[in-house]
C-alpha cells in the first residue's frame, strides 16, 4: 500500500481548514453586494452567497453553508480577510466619532432625552416628540441610529446613554421594527418606544414589533404615528417630573392649557374664548 504525500494536511488539519472556510463564506453573506462584487469572487460562488441570504429554512441555510465552504476551500482568503478588517475599523472610527460628537453635544446642552429613529425619514413623525419636549422646555439630542444598518452605532449609543446624562430614550421605528427593542437590550434606561407607520401595513407591523416584547426587556409602547411620538415625549416628561420641579410644573401647566381649551369651547360651533 502506497504511503500518503509526506506534504498532505492530516485530516484534523483538513477538517479545520474546512470549518475556516465555511466561516469565511458565512462572513461573506453579511456583505453588502458593493462590498462583495469588489472581491471578484467566482461567479458559482457569488451566486450561492446570494442564495443564502434568502433561505429561511434552518436546515437548508446550514447546508448552502456548507455548500459555500466547500466552494471558498479553492478561494485565496486574504484579500477578503483584508476586506473584513477594513470594514471592522470603519465600524470602530464611525463608533468613536459618534462617541466624541455625542461627548461635545451634551457638554453644551446637557439633553435628558434622547430621541432616536431608524430612518431619516421616520424624522416626519418623531418631530412630534421634539416640539412637545420643546414646549416643556426639556433638552433632548436626535440622532438617527438604524437596528439593521448601523447596529455597532446603536449599541454604542445605548451603552453610553445613562454615563452621557441621558434619562429616557424615545425610539421610533417603521416595519420589523426592531430599534426600541434591541435598545432596551443595551441599557436599563426608559426606552419610549414610537411605532412609524408603514406603508404596506399602514405601521400595525411596526406596533406589533414594538409591543411584543419578550417578558424580561421592557419597551413602554405607543400609539402609531405623530400621536404616538406626542405622548411618547409627554411620557418622558412625566417620568423625568418625579426628579425635576421644573419639568413638573412644565406638566401641569401644558394640561391646564388642555383642559381649559376645552372648557373655553363648549360649542363647536363658536370660536374659542380667550
Amino acid at each position: 500500500m502506497a504511503s500518503p504525500p509526506e506534504d498532505r494536511p492530516s485530516k484534523s488539519a483538513r477538517k479545520r481548514d474546512a470549518l475556516a472556510a465555511q466561516k469565511l463564506g458565512e462572513e461573506l453573506i453579511l456583505l453588502k453586494d458593493t462590498d462583495l462584487v469588489a472581491l471578484e469572487l467566482p461567479e458559482r460562488l457569488t451566486q450561492a452567497i446570494r442564495e443564502a441570504r434568502g433561505i429561511r429554512s434552518r436546515a437548508a441555510g446550514a447546508r448552502q453553508k456548507q455548500y459555500i465552504g466547500k466552494l471558498m476551500r479553492d478561494i485565496d482568503p486574504d484579500p477578503i480577510l483584508a476586506t473584513l478588517a477594513t470594514k471592522t475599523e470603519r465600524r470602530a472610527a464611525l463608533a468613536r466619532k459618534y462617541s466624541q460628537a455625542a461627548a461635545g453635544y451634551n457638554g453644551a446642552m446637557k439633553p435628558l432625552v434622547g430621541i432616536i429613529m431608524g430612518s431619516a425619514s421616520d424624522w416626519e413623525t418623531m418631530q412630534a416628540a421634539a416640539t412637545t419636549l420643546d414646549a416643556l422646555s426639556i433638552a433632548y439630542e436626535v440622532r438617527v441610529v438604524s437596528a439593521h444598518r448601523t447596529p455597532d452605532l446603536l449599541f454604542e449609543y445605548a451603552s453610553s446613554a445613562r454615563g452621557r446624562g441621558l434619562e429616557v430614550i424615545i425610539a421610533g421605528a417603521g416595519g420589523a421594527a426592531h430599534l426600541p427593542g434591541m435598545t432596551a437590550a443595551k441599557t436599563s434606561l426608559p426606552v419610549l418606544g414610537v411605532p412609524v407607520q408603514s406603508k404596506t401595513l399602514s405601521g400595525l407591523d411596526s406596533l406589533l414589533s414594538i409591543a411584543q416584547m419578550p417578558a424580561g426587556v421592557p419597551v413602554a409602547t405607543f400609539a402609531i404615528g405623530v400621536a404616538g411620538a406626542t405622548n411618547a415625549a409627554l411620557g418622558a416628561a412625566s417620568i423625568l417630573a418625579n426628579k425635576y420641579e421644573a419639568v413638573r410644573a412644565a406638566l401641569d401647566a401644558f394640561r391646564e392649557r388642555q383642559t381649559a381649551g376645552v372648557l373655553n369651547t363648549p360649542d363647536p360651533r363658536t370660536p374659542g374664548r380667550t
